[in-house]
């Protein structure tokens, strides 16, 4: 898997997306999903409910490059029930310093936030309904549309250490809320925040496409040896599937997903085996046109209000941290799942 990514990085990184916010060094978004159930065909299983945890295979704990779309690291956790937030420090440890992520509201948590500024990583989240803040300073504000330093936590009982930049806005009567570490407008705008957020969804299409396209939905076998070869396999095709989606789409000069991935993996099913010299890339333009690997993506980009008010610059006496205080959260099992003996173990993919 490691062998199969490094030769790749030559190849994706010629057609990475260095224009989506330049100054960050990596952009990677963080999430995670379970797998599905095994068979009962083994005698260890055989007795099992239809329903079983010990059916389910495990879950994926990974980070996903936005701008090679190429995994980077995978965290196979046997622990089909524990929180999000277990264990995310090993999926990130060792990323390069100045990276950005983007993860959903299962990874909220202050201490989280602050950690992850204290390791020297950008981060940007949606904000969770209910979180109590204090605004430091405003940048901008018109009606709904803000843009504001704050403090995390208006309380004594549960705050965070360093003062964050909330970014919010309306559209089609929907509150849109952002949290971020990158404190200045000039870094990174309303509208970029947004496209960036929006940008997070292509690790839950990654999952999907290793579920739907390469097959890991439905397990060969319920053999726990087997199970891992069929899941390695997956990730080897799913590198080289991303690698081959960027190629075509900068070799057509479109959009990335104005080219349709499980189309492709159709194609390259249906290749001849035997090449007659043209280009896979070449040939894969050819034939797709004609069959729908290219065509208008559907996603839909968000919307932030124009601003025709200047931005009040912070003083530079802003205080930027303060003692934390956390909430004593526990990140476990959910308790109100049966206790279960796993097949499986906790590793680290690539």
């Amino acid at each position: 898997m490691l062998r199969v990514s490094t030769g790749l990085h030559a190849q994706t990184q010629a057609v990475a997306q260095c224009d989506l916010l330049p100054w960050v060094s990596h952009i990677f978004a963080l999430d995670q999903t379970t797998l599905d159930a095994v068979q009962r065909r083994m005698q260890d299983v055989r007795d099992e409910a239809v329903d079983s945890p010990r059916l389910l295979v495990g879950r994926l704990a990974a980070l996903f490059d936005v701008r090679r779309q190429q995994w980077v690291r995978i965290l196979f956790r046997e622990d089909v029930f524990a929180n999000e937030k277990l264990l995310v420090q090993d999926v990130v440890r060792g990323l390069p310093a100045g990276s950005l992520l983007l993860a959903d509201l299962g990874y909220f948590s202050f201490p989280w936030f602050d950690w992850l500024t204290d390791q020297g990583f950008f981060w940007l989240s949606r904000m969770r309904e209910k979180t109590s803040y204090q605004i430091l300073h405003v940048f901008v504000q018109h009606g709904t549309t803000l843009d504001a330093l704050i403090w995390l936590g208006a309380y004594r009982a549960d705050r965070c250490a360093h003062r964050v930049r909330l970014i919010q806005f309306e559209h089609h009567g929907k509150l849109y809320q952002y949290l971020t570490n990158i404190c200045e407008p000039d870094r990174l705008s309303m509208s970029e925040a947004a496209r960036l957020y929006a940008r997070r969804w292509e690790i839950e299409l990654a999952f999907k496409a290793l579920k739907c396209t390469l097959g890991i939905r439905v397990w060969w076998s319920c053999d726990p040896l087997l199970v891992l070869q069929q899941l390695f396999a997956a990730f080897i095709l799913a590198q080289v599937l991303h690698a081959l989606h960027a190629q075509v789409a900068f070799a057509a000069q479109v959009p990335l997903f104005d080219v349709s991935l499980p189309v492709l993996a159709t194609l390259l099913a249906q290749a001849p085996t035997r090449s007659d010299g043209q280009p896979l890339i070449q040939r894969l333009l050819e034939v797709g046109r004609r069959q729908g690997l290219i065509r208008p993506s559907r996603r839909i980009e968000p919307v932030v209000p124009a601003l025709l008010r200047s931005y009040a610059p912070a003083p530079p006496d802003l205080p930027t941290i303060r003692t934390p205080r956390y909430a004593h959260r526990i990140h476990q099992s959910r308790s109100d799942r049966p206790d279960f003996v796993p097949r499986f173990f906790t590793f680290i993919v690539i």
